[in-house]
């Protein structure tokens, strides 16, 4: 299967067989997770692997999905909103790449108003594009690979914290169910028009 075949065959699969995933075949998915890009290369997602039964029905559990039971494997994605100590420290990374920023560096950026709200902007949408261009390269590399997968994005950010000792300062993003499908979806969601997505140079 091709990346675009992967892309059109990918649905969201609540029917599982027992079968287990190998743990060399969840860190290859996991491998390939972590290629989608990132903000200034931080590759700000951390994967938390459940495999055990009570710990798969507490997730099911929590939003009454109960394919996450039945999935062999869940991964929990999470992302460190506080990915950057600072604007200084970000700046220095930019430099990295020969980036500028509204004539800010990191050795006088704190009179910058100009670029300190824009990114403060900016910085907030980071974290979870880093985590779901990683959900979404794992969803991916699973279809390749035969291996049926949902993304679920009803949760409870404290309780999996709270039972999974998390770090208090991450951010759950999503559960991802990961296991052979059983039987196919009795109905595959329809996708809009594209013309009906697209704008050519402004949106109005």
């Amino acid at each position: 299967m091709n990346t675009i075949e992967a892309i059109k065959q990918r649905h969201s699969c609540r029917s599982y067989k027992a079968k287990p995933i190998s743990r060399q075949t969840l860190l290859d998915l996991l491998e390939l997770a972590n290629f989608a890009p990132s903000a200034a290369n931080r590759q700000n997602r951390q994967f938390l692997v459940v495999t055990s039964q009570k710990d798969r029905e507490f997730l099911a559990n929590m939003n009454n999905q109960s394919h996450l039971a039945e999935a062999p494997v869940d991964v929990v994605v999470f992302t460190n909103p506080n990915a950057f100590a600072g604007p200084g420290e970000y700046l220095q990374a930019a430099r990295d790449w020969d980036m500028h920023h509204w004539g800010a560096t990191e050795r006088n950026f704190k009179g910058n108003k100009e670029f300190l709200r824009k990114y403060y902007a900016m910085t907030r949408t980071w974290p979870i594009s880093d985590a779901a261009a990683a959900t979404e390269n794992l969803l991916l590399a699973a279809a390749e690979k035969g291996i049926g997968s949902c993304w679920v994005g009803v949760l409870d950010d404290e309780a999996i914290k709270k039972r999974f000792k998390i770090d208090r300062s991450l951010v759950t993003v999503c559960v991802i169910s990961l296991g052979y499908e059983k039987e196919l979806p009795k109905w595959r969601t329809s996708r809009k028009k594209v013309k009906e997505l697209v704008r050519w140079g402004n949106l109005k």
